[in-house]
């Protein structure tokens, strides 16, 4: 319990008190953070868009990320007219996360979201899968605390119904949500099992849904085999108008009052580095 408590602090975070109208989901509590020894081996999942300028960001969440770089394959999936590495800067990526790489670019397709999670987790080699998004910052708890729990709860899928945002063109503001149905966990900080993954059916690829909410169907009707996980030990999403912005608009969420700050950390530094480039 060391471990979670001295993280949180790290995160400096207060959640929003709870608005009744949406019914609580338990935050599961985990016991037991496993070892390094004990920890198996891990496919994170990246799928990118004109994401290029997110790639110091992408470094910095993996290079901090606690959990051993030989037990971590890193699948990135590009596509759009632009590549995210070339030849040269994937040896250069490889060489500092000191982890496998696995990196396909699709030129001129441009595929949903959910199609692409898909694709990345066909791509991954280990039997457990975590979801990461180029344009946010994973805390260094993310992945060790995750399958901690997946392991404890014996469950096939680990996320949160809730979510962070942090808005730089507000100086930094954080905010925060509880999602307001129990089957919608955050897919941006799913971590899986492949059973579980095709016992679901996968992400939704196809139509509306393929955007938004494309991580529904699996969690939909299957609510005792998922955990739902403190988002202040996972991630902040980043809203940014880089590169055709996010993947849905987030500025409904920016009054959502919360407590917090990350000033101090690599993972902010390296954020505000990327943005200062394009002013």
């Amino acid at each position: 319990m060391d471990f979670i408590i001295k993280n949180k602090i790290f995160i400096r975070i207060k959640m929003q008190k709870e608005q009744e109208e949406i019914p609580v989901l338990p935050i599961a509590e985990v016991k037991t953070i496993l070892p390094y020894e004990e920890l198996p081996c891990v496919s994170v999942i990246i799928p990118c868009y004109m994401r290029k300028n997110f790639v110091s960001l992408i470094m910095t969440n993996l290079f901090h990320m606690d959990y051993p770089k030989g037990k971590l394959e890193v699948c990135i999936l590009q596509d759009g007219p632009q590549e995210l590495l070339t030849p040269e800067e994937l040896e250069i990526f490889k060489q500092t996360l000191k982890c496998k790489v696995n990196y396909k670019y699709e030129k001129d397709i441009r595929r949903s979201i959910g199609d692409k999670r898909n694709r990345l987790v066909k791509m991954a080699s280990h039997k457990i899968i975590a979801c990461m998004d180029s344009d946010d910052i994973y805390y260094p708890t993310y992945l060790r605390y995750s399958v901690s729990a997946l392991k404890e709860h014996k469950v096939g899928i680990t996320s949160s119904a809730q979510m962070v945002f942090m808005y730089p063109n507000d100086n930094y503001k954080i905010t925060g949500i509880r999602c307001g149905h129990k089957h919608q966990g955050h897919e941006a900080c799913c971590v899986f099992t492949k059973k579980h993954f095709n016992s679901m059916g996968g992400f939704i690829s196809k139509g509306e849904k393929g955007n938004q909410g494309e991580g529904v169907k699996m969690i939909a009707g299957n609510e005792k085999n998922m955990v739902n996980l403190d988002i202040r030990m996972i991630m902040i999403c980043v809203v940014h108008n880089e590169d055709g912005g996010n993947t849905i608009d987030k500025e409904r969420f920016r009054d959502c009052d919360m407590e917090g700050s990350m000033e101090g950390t690599p993972h902010l530094d390296c954020l505000k580095m990327i943005l200062s480039q394009k002013k």
